[in-house]
């Protein structure tokens, strides 16, 4: 039994050309002109499957974006134009990583809400207008894409809040006297740091003496790293073997220090005590 169905939208061209590539192979005809595609195929559950699918995938390249924006446009007006851009690239990031647990159940729970509902919508329907079929029809997949925009919001709001503390550490910092005026900080393979002053004397032993006064002896290696930085505040950091620090620490200390930290690249102190 042949069956013929009817899709309109904005960009016709673009869900043709998704039917015609995902029903290549099949016995399936596809007209489109004028803001409509007419799809005429041989009635059986693979078929309408594929059809299903180029709607979906049509759906997720042209009109996800789109009500992405309006979301954050509507829930995030206090966003500054920036944050916005950065947020809208958090999310899209969040969708296509692959280590993202939460963009992949996403990806995997839309992908299921669409399908099904555009091939259940095809068992009574013949016609289908996608400017009222998202809306109306797909209102569960627009709550997981609400869904995921919470979520990741919460992320990225303790992101800002941390990056603004960061902000006043360095303006702080930037404002107090250098204690010294080189400081060596050498990571090694385990993640251990090793200080040292301009003539490389080892200073670990009078540093965790000092933090200890202050912390007690509950402190981890970086409470130290940035309890010696700020109380220091040297003029000048080296950083060797940038390789085996913590990417976010390392992010932390040159947002504190600018261009006052400075890269090793290779010297006695690396070589030694990797």
């Amino acid at each position: 039994m042949q069956t013929e169905i009817v899709l309109q939208t904005d960009n016709i061209e673009k869900i043709a050309e998704n039917l015609e590539k995902n029903l290549n192979g099949t016995d399936t005809k596809v007209i489109y002109g004028k803001g409509k595609a007419k799809c005429i195929f041989k009635d059986d559950e693979n078929t309408r499957n594929l059809v299903a699918k180029s709607i979906r995938e049509f759906i997720v390249e042209n009109l996800e974006a789109k009500e992405i924006e309006r979301l954050i446009e509507k829930d995030y007006e206090y966003f500054t134009r920036d944050e916005k851009l950065s947020f809208k690239k958090d999310i899209q990031t969040a969708i296509k990583a692959e280590a993202d647990i939460y963009g992949k159940l996403f990806v995997l729970r839309r992908n299921r809400i669409i399908e099904a509902e555009t091939s259940k919508y095809f068992t009574e329907n013949s016609s289908l207008n996608l400017g009222g079929f998202v809306p109306f029809r797909l209102r569960e997949y627009l709550t997981e894409i609400e869904n995921l925009i919470s979520y990741l919001a919460d992320d990225f709001l303790m992101k800002r809040e941390y990056n603004d503390f960061l902000n006043l550490l360095a303006t702080y910092v930037n404002t107090q006297e250098n204690k010294i005026k080189l400081l060596n900080i050498v990571v090694t393979e385990n993640r251990e740091y090793l200080y040292f002053d301009g003539q490389k004397r080892l200073l670990n032993a009078e540093y965790e003496a000092e933090a200890a006064i202050e912390f007690g002896e509950d402190f981890s290696s970086e409470d130290l790293l940035i309890n010696v930085l700020i109380n220091k505040n040297p003029e000048t950091v080296v950083l060797h073997n940038r390789q085996f620090i913590k990417k976010e620490i390392a992010s932390t200390i040159e947002c504190i220090f600018g261009d006052r930290v400075k890269l090793c690249d290779g010297c006695a102190l690396c070589g030694r005590l990797q």
